[in-house]
């Protein structure tokens, strides 16, 4: 199914149509699953929920109170699933780490310029550092969560926030290096 198909089927969707439900849940369940996949192998031990507990939860909030947000495409639809992706193991973090007393104290250890795997490390840090980076530059955090939790690759970013592959090359470095300052 094409990119203009599964739009219409999230229009659909979005609009209370119950008979298009199914047919799309089993196109974007996929997707979910490759996203919280994607994730949590960044993530290692800090995310403790199942992949299919991750999606179920996503689907329920994306359910809640039928306030379903104006995507305007497959790309927009997925950049709503990784931010909602992100809140739900950044809340699974921070309620594992309030329950240990102190939270989560973990070293980065990695260097933040090579591999993107050491922005996983310790969730709830780089959540405070995206929360931060959002003041800053909201374009910026859309481009670490497309490509960080959702795993798009440097043309799909720029072709959902129309922009420039050079461009979202640039933004990704330099929010990288912001967010691994604010990380230490």
């Amino acid at each position: 199914m094409d990119s203009e198909q599964v739009t219409v089927l999230l229009e659909r969707w979005r609009n209370g149509d119950k008979t298009v439900e199914e047919p799309l849940l089993e196109i974007v369940y996929k997707q979910w699953r490759g996203q919280v996949h994607h994730y949590k192998k960044l993530a290692m031990e800090r995310v403790t929920l199942q992949t299919t507990e991750v999606i179920h939860e996503l689907y329920l909030r994306m359910q809640e109170g039928g306030n379903f947000p104006e995507w305007q495409n497959r790309n927009h639809f997925s950049a709503i699933s990784a931010r909602l992706i992100r809140r739900i193991l950044v809340d699974q973090a921070r309620s594992r780490g309030a329950a240990k007393r102190g939270g989560f104290a973990a070293d980065l250890g990695l260097d933040f310029e090579i591999r993107d795997e050491g922005l996983g490390q310790d969730v709830e840090k780089l959540d405070d550092a995206l929360q931060e980076l959002q003041d800053v530059n909201p374009q910026l955090v859309q481009i670490v969560e497309l490509r960080f939790f959702a795993g798009f690759s440097r043309e799909e970013i720029a072709k959902t926030l129309d922009i420039s592959v050079p461009t979202v090359g640039r933004r990704y470095k330099f929010a990288r290096q912001w967010l691994f300052q604010k990380m230490r």
